[in-house]
């Protein structure tokens, strides 16, 4: 295959990313081959050194979903990011299956009956806010038992809304994780196929 032939099925295959990207990684392996080229390599061989174009655009593109997602800030964004870029992680090698699907799977596991735990007791505190509300309108008491009840109620509140806060941070670090391990798998990947 000849360098133009290379770069012009990299092109197609890097379709779907935009046009800055695609430009800016084209511009690279050009300047990768010119500077093999001028090393005395054959283009031929330096061509034949860089891959497939198609695996290497699936591993340009899996790298490019990884470093998005992990600059994402909103917990949404990142972790639609993320599961984008588990999907062009698991293209790349059948292993992956086993190596990155099956303790994902777990990992999100937790992570659901987390939010679904952290859900399930704001719910109840703010119940037994409303209640301790509701018993104090029906039946006042006196004003040590208005402030005693308004500290249970603030004391529920915080409890509910601490832990959905805690959910908020345990993910954002799990998503973290699972983004540098889809990192380390890509270059697994690549150094095992002799793309590095």
């Amino acid at each position: 295959m000849t360098k133009t032939q290379f770069i012009e099925q990299l092109k197609k295959a890097l379709s779907g990313l935009p046009q800055s990207e695609i430009d800016d990684i084209i511009r690279d392996h050009e300047e990768i081959i010119r500077d093999a080229l001028a090393a005395g390599r054959t283009e031929e061989s330096i061509v034949h050194s860089l891959g497939q174009p198609s695996e290497l655009a699936r591993s340009l593109k899996a790298e490019i979903k990884i470093e998005k997602a992990q600059d994402e800030v909103k917990l949404g964004a990142k972790m639609r990011g993320m599961f984008g870029a588990l999907g062009a992680v698991l293209v790349l090698a059948p292993f992956n299956l086993i190596f990155v699907l099956g303790p994902m799977m777990a990992l999100f596991g937790i992570l659901l009956g987390g939010w679904a735990t952290a859900v399930a007791i704001t719910v109840v505190c703010f119940t037994v806010a409303i209640a301790f509300f509701f018993f104090t309108v029906v039946m006042p008491s006196g004003i040590l038992g208005w402030v005693g009840i308004g500290f249970g109620f603030l004391g529920v509140m915080f409890l509910g809304l601490a832990g959905l806060g805690i959910m908020y941070m345990v993910s954002m670090m799990v998503a973290q994780l699972i983004l540098r391990y889809l990192k380390w798998n890509l270059n697994f990947v690549k150094r095992q196929a002799g793309a590095v």
